[in-house]
């Protein structure tokens, strides 16, 4: 498929091949998000419904919107911005930190929870 590490997808944040137009979770663009692709639901070969999360159908293994061609944002076939976009939304090894939301919280928590037990004690 791809020597390339996987992605994050801009539209559903599910791992993708960098290299794929179109997400066959979610039918966004790779590199610009724009929503190419909308509710297909089963395979035409297996009449079976394609999984939710990644798009593969659980018949023939086959992935959702196989049919697109490159975007008009030149993804995936301009090799510039495909290595910028492996560089920074990498699943693993992606130059900017991907901080989950519930470590976020438990941060701010631990900040309130000092701040109370610090202003109690005085």
């Amino acid at each position: 498929m791809t020597d390339l590490p996987w992605i994050f997808c801009p539209g559903c944040n599910t791992a993708v091949a960098p290299t794929r137009p179109v997400c066959p979770g979610c039918g966004s663009c790779l590199g610009c998000g724009e929503k190419r692709a909308k509710g297909v639901k089963q395979c035409p070969e297996c009449d079976l419904p394609y999984c939710d999360c990644c798009g593969r159908c659980p018949g023939c293994l086959e992935l959702r919107y196989e049919e697109f061609g490159p975007c008009d944002c030149g993804h995936p076939t301009n090799h510039e911005k495909l290595e910028e976009l492996v560089r920074f939304n990498a699943v693993v090894g992606a130059e900017t930190a991907r901080m989950p939301l519930g470590c976020v919280v438990t941060i701010i928590g631990m900040f309130v929870a000092l701040i109370i037990g610090v202003a109690w004690l005085l």
